[in-house]
């Protein structure tokens, strides 16, 4: 597998133990202390205990860093491999995507080199996550794409599983690519008519992935029916319904169905408020709420959540907070007040000392780091699906204001 976006990537800040204390400490002097190997898998295996007893996976990264960087250091590669492979988890239910490629990189080549070794289903499964946010980085190539799905592809049939997840994964890129309906629908019919076997997603995700395809596609009623099936089932994971429930907040009131968008957004947002890896979840509630007029509630859920914009590393997931912003700031620059306070991060660079903010200015400001986004995904893509997609979005959003 080839990720050479993120492959060569210098490793990141770590902390907790600082190893320079015995490790080279004198090595201007010619003497580089030996590394006591048996200490070091204590302090790694310390390190995992403590991010296991967590549930926040937030948290759980720094100590799965430090981890990674002990097992480095000490070239233990067995827990290096397990701490990867933990890190991988942490970043993708924490919204820090691009650290699960950097790591899951190095798993998959140890892996590949012995299968024997590490748990080749662990390892199939969370090729899975990161065969599926490739698509989300314009600075991964269309063909390196098409050829993360031929290796997992590859995986699968070796390891006995059957195509179900391929086909998943493979109407998933066509949609984001902007290839043809008919290829999509293809794709997604094969999908749902193969059977399930142990590789696959739970039956709540594979209904979340199809409310998403529903709403891409315009089928705003099919998209409702199935998340009030998901609603009427017992079954729940880390991601679902929750992603579920912003997808059709503008659908439900394009079709009059506004109590139930309220519902949905009063059942959800909750939950997911300053949560990064539902960013764009976030961004669905800030439109609905644009939609709606109520502009109030949508500036306090873009000031309580606007730190992830400045955290994030994912281009997906900063172009949807954008858009929603620049929807508000426009929404808002339309009022007889244009100039409103706004309480932005201090680190934010165009921070005003009084907080006070020509909300046209920031909707220009927006729009540009948004354009120039949907620029690097169109330019990837060979089309303009993406812009033509925020000007779709912006038609329906500011619907009322046209």
């Amino acid at each position: 597998m080839k990720l050479a976006a993120f492959a060569n990537q210098p490793p990141q800040q770590l902390v907790h133990y600082n190893l320079n204390s015995w490790i080279g400490w004198n090595s201007a002097a010619g003497f580089i202390p030996p590394i006591d190997k048996d200490m070091m898998q204590d302090q790694i295996e310390n390190l995992m205990r403590q991010a296991s007893e967590l549930d926040n996976y937030e948290l759980k990264l720094p100590l799965l860093r430090e981890a990674v960087r002990l097992a480095d250091v000490a070239q233990l590669e067995d827990e290096g491999f397990e701490a990867r492979m933990e890190l991988i988890s942490a970043a993708n239910f924490s919204g820090h995507a691009e650290e699960s490629l950097v790591a899951f990189h190095w798993c998959l080549s140890r892996w590949k080199e012995d299968q024997e070794i590490y748990h080749s289903y662990s390892v199939v499964w969370k090729f899975k996550w990161i065969a599926g946010s490739l698509k989300d980085f314009p600075e991964i190539s269309r063909q390196q794409i098409l050829q993360m799905e031929d290796e997992l592809g590859e995986c699968l049939q070796e390891m006995g599983y059957n195509l179900r997840q391929l086909y998943k994964l493979q109407f998933g890129n066509r949609q984001e690519l902007g290839e043809p309906s008919e290829l999509i629908q293809e794709y997604f019919d094969k999908w749902q008519q193969s059977p399930r076997d142990v590789m696959s997603d739970c039956p709540v995700c594979d209904d979340g992935a199809a409310v998403l395809h529903f709403v891409k596609q315009g089928q705003d009623e099919k998209a409702v029916e199935l998340v009030e099936e998901m609603l009427d089932g017992w079954q729940t994971c880390e991601n679902y319904p929750l992603f579920s429930y912003g997808n059709v907040l503008l659908p439900l009131v394009e079709l009059g169905r506004n109590q139930l968008a309220q519902n949905y957004h009063q059942a959800s947002y909750g939950k997911i408020a300053g949560r990064m890896n539902f960013m764009t979840a976030i961004a669905d509630h800030i439109c609905y709420l644009v939609r709606i007029d109520d502009l109030p509630k949508a500036m306090s859920v873009l000031e309580k959540n606007f730190s992830m914009l400045l955290d994030s590393k994912i281009p997906d997931d900063r172009l949807e907070f954008l858009k929603a912003a620049t929807f508000l700031m426009t929404a808002l620059g339309k009022r007889k007040h244009p100039v409103r306070k706004i309480r932005f991060p201090d680190r934010f660079d165009g921070i005003s000392r009084d907080h006070r903010y020509d909300t046209r200015v920031l909707a220009r400001r927006f729009e540009g780091e948004m354009t120039e986004i949907a620029q690097r995904f169109d330019q990837r893509n060979g089309n303009d699906y993406v812009s033509a997609g925020i000007i779709r979005s912006r038609g329906r959003v500011l619907k009322h204001l046209l």
